[in-house]
């Protein structure tokens, strides 16, 4: 058990294999735990290692985690536990600090950072880099959220989005992790990102309006993820979401596109193709079946084809109400629990 003030004492954090550290900003206290070989079966906690040292107020004010170097990680990793939430604030800017101090005490610039901020693990000379945190400060500044009613959804007849229903906690949360989803998966383009976003409450539910206004998109990527992710988000277009849950004002026109239960299908195109052609023949638009079916087997790619089939029906699922959608945070964490309408408060940082 180490206790520091790295105000005036240093340390060489290359010789560390692993500790629990905790530091306090504030202050300048680092507590290093017991040097431990491996983590598994690890006696006591952060806790009972602030206790052990003496610290008797403040808790809240320690940033918490592992650090050491071993032979996956020759330069030394800092792993944030909790994972640090670019969100919070206070918790990112006291990391931050942390970071800068092991900088000062041994940390390379290939040293891992891990559960830091949007990225899993980056290496130390990224987080602290200039251009870095300028990019994080001008992402969250340009974030706008927007409360709207149903009403203000209905005046949207010429704009298209992606509404995902049932956005229980902090729509900021939401959004990053979209964001961050949809850059992952390619979707997102050229770097650009949702940051005005709506949110609107409809049916029991909390949504978000993500528009198409200053995005770059692959539509057709965001098309095929929308469909394999419905029944996590309840995701559907803007334009359909007015037709099928809002319903039109009296004196307008229905865009005339049946519904067709695609969502949950065998995703072989011939299958989905037959499915939406046998849909518009029953509802009396056969020539519609079959110019769909010309344009589909004449397109280059899988993309597209769910793209046009898009044009001719309102996809759907075959039951609707079959399953609730899920959290951004349960979908990183694989968890299929269903939201309720009163959902539990989770932790702020998911597990890994």
């Amino acid at each position: 058990m180490m206790k520091l003030d790295v105000a005036v004492q240093a340390f060489d954090m290359q010789d560390i294999s692993n500790r629990r550290f905790m530091y306090n900003p504030k202050t300048g206290i680092l507590v290093l735990g017991q040097q431990y070989g491996k983590t598994r079966g690890l006696p006591g906690s952060h806790a009972d290692d602030l206790a052990q040292a003496g610290i008797k107020n403040g808790f809240d004010d320690f940033v918490r985690g592992w650090v050491g170097t071993g032979k996956n990680y020759p330069a030394g990793i800092i792993h944030f536990a909790p994972n640090v939430d670019a969100q919070n604030i206070s918790l990112f800017n006291r990391a931050f600090d942390t970071l800068e101090m092991f900088q000062r005490n041994g940390a390379l610039p290939d040293t891992v950072v891990r559960g830091f901020g949007r990225q899993w693990e980056q290496a130390l000379s990224e987080v602290l880099s200039p251009a870095h945190n300028e990019r994080i400060s001008n992402q969250e500044e340009s974030m706008e959220i927007q409360n709207i009613t149903v009403e203000d959804l209905r005046r949207m007849e010429d704009k298209e989005g992606l509404v995902l229903q049932g956005c229980g906690g902090d729509p900021g949360e939401w959004i990053q992790g979209i964001n961050d989803l949809l850059a992952q998966k390619g979707i997102l383009l050229e770097g650009t990102t949702f940051t005005h976003v709506s949110v609107f409450q409809n049916e029991g539910l909390t949504c978000l309006l993500f528009p198409f206004d200053d995005v770059k998109l692959d539509i057709g990527k965001l098309a095929m993820w929308r469909l394999q992710t419905h029944d996590t988000f309840g995701g559907t277009w803007l334009s359909d979401y007015i037709d099928n849950r809002l319903g039109r004002e009296p004196a307008q026109e229905t865009s005339g596109k049946p519904d067709c239960p695609l969502i949950g299908q065998d995703g072989n195109i011939f299958n989905l193709v037959g499915i939406a052609s046998r849909t518009l023949k029953a509802h009396g638009m056969p020539e519609q079946a079959k110019e769909m079916a010309g344009r589909v087997f004449s397109c280059d790619s899988y993309h597209k084809a769910l793209c046009i089939i898009g044009e001719y029906v309102n996809i759907t699922s075959a039951d609707r109400e079959a399953g609730r959608p899920h959290s951004i945070r349960q979908q990183l964490k694989n968890n299929k629990a269903p939201e309720t309408a009163a959902p539990k408060k989770v932790a702020k940082e998911p597990e890994r």
